[in-house]
């Protein structure tokens, strides 16, 4: 789960009775770490028959000055059989949700980063030292990757697109004619929103995506089935709009 300091967000608990007997009056808690705050929404199950499930749901508060990171949550139950309690589930504190009209995407803080080869770059092709350079044309703003690639940012809900363009850098020219393609994915709360195919040097493909609700968002390069050998992506001029 990704949040920011300051959010709300949702959680949910789900209970399955696998023994032979009838649990009454489960009580479900959270273990939250210090200055959170959990409240249920709804009522909590009275009966959970054998072979039977039932879910609470929760509002989960996060502290403003909760700082960026994994925190662990889990549940436990308690009734007149016992008490379980639940592997912890990691909750991960993002920078801010952009904010303030036009947001340039790549000079917002990531949540994480990953290249196949060095470090993704802002505003540069991935190794740096080099501009964001496709088909000719050389961009001002953007990330150099290397495939796989995925980079990760939290958007709170509050944006309503993301436009932008990607393609293969043309210094691949300089190192020699192998590999050099890859594929992009643009992701939103697990589901992939926008995809290019597979991409080759000397092409430049614009998108526009709506990307209204969204929280989680991840820009993902992979290297087209051939292997990551000079697939050094680009993705470029990326801008959202926002609230």
């Amino acid at each position: 789960m990704l949040a920011a300091a300051g959010d709300r967000v949702s959680a949910e608990v789900t209970l399955h009775n696998d023994g032979g007997t009838t649990v009454r009056d489960p009580r479900v808690a959270l273990a939250l770490p210090e200055g959170w705050t959990a409240r249920t929404l709804g009522a909590t199950p009275r009966v959970v028959r054998p072979g039977d499930s039932a879910t609470v749901a929760f509002t989960v508060s996060v502290p403003p000055g909760a700082e960026t990171g994994g925190y662990d949550v889990a549940a436990s139950v308690t009734s007149g059989s016992g008490q379980v309690t639940t592997p912890p589930s990691r909750v991960t504190i993002a920078p801010g949700a952009p904010s303030g009209g036009d947001v340039v995407l790549s000079r917002h803080p990531w949540v994480s980063a990953t290249s196949g080869w060095l470090t993704p770059t802002v505003d540069q092709s991935v190794g740096g030292g080099s501009p964001l350079t496709v088909a000719g044309t050389v961009h001002q703003t953007g990330l150099g990757v290397a495939s796989p690639s995925r980079v990760r940012y939290y958007l709170g809900a509050a944006c309503t697109g993301l436009t932008g363009s990607i393609g293969i850098d043309d210094v691949v020219g300089t190192v020699g004619p192998e590999g050099g393609t890859a594929t992009f994915d643009v992701v939103g709360d697990g589901e992939t929103l926008w995809s290019s195919g597979t991409v080759e040097r000397g092409t430049a493909i614009a998108f526009d995506v709506d990307v209204t609700g969204i929280r989680d968002l991840t820009l993902a390069v992979g290297d087209a089935g051939d292997g990551g050998y000079n697939d050094r992506a680009d993705w470029l001029s990326l801008n959202l709009a926002c609230a």
